[in-house]
């Protein structure tokens, strides 16, 4: 898998009240292996994603937050010359607490996480709801 230290930025819309539509973008600065000579590498991962997201209140603050959808990964490891792009399923998963109607601290786990691949994101964050 992959494993290192970047960040994430999105936005979105909600069509009801508890589900939305997300758009957003994902880097890391990451060590992966090498799978001809499983030797540890460093490149660039960048992936611009579309989600559907799904919030589900677990308590009066609280909301559980499942995302699915597709990203672009690409990576970029210019030492060996290797630049490899796919196009593989999104999920995440978090919680979300409400400070008020309209802000939202979260932390999540999301990206390609799976068996397939191993791109995932541990964010925190906040969420600002308009309206």
């Amino acid at each position: 898998g992959v494993h290192g230290i970047g960040y994430a930025a999105a936005a979105g819309y909600y069509y009801g009240d508890t589900s939305s539509l997300e758009v957003g973008i994902m880097q890391s600065t990451a060590k992966y292996k090498d799978d001809d000579d499983n030797e540890e590498k460093s490149g660039t991962f960048t992936a611009p994603y579309a989600t559907f997201r799904f919030n589900t209140p677990i308590g009066k603050k609280t909301t559980l937050i499942t995302k699915l959808g597709a990203m672009y990964v690409h990576l970029n490891a210019d030492e060996d010359d290797v630049h490899v792009s796919s196009i593989l399923p999104f999920t995440g998963i978090g919680l979300g607490y409400a400070v008020n109607d309209n802000l939202e601290l979260n932390i999540q786990y999301q990206g390609a996480v799976y068996v397939i691949a191993g791109f995932g994101l541990l964010t925190g964050g906040v969420s600002y709801h308009f309206g």
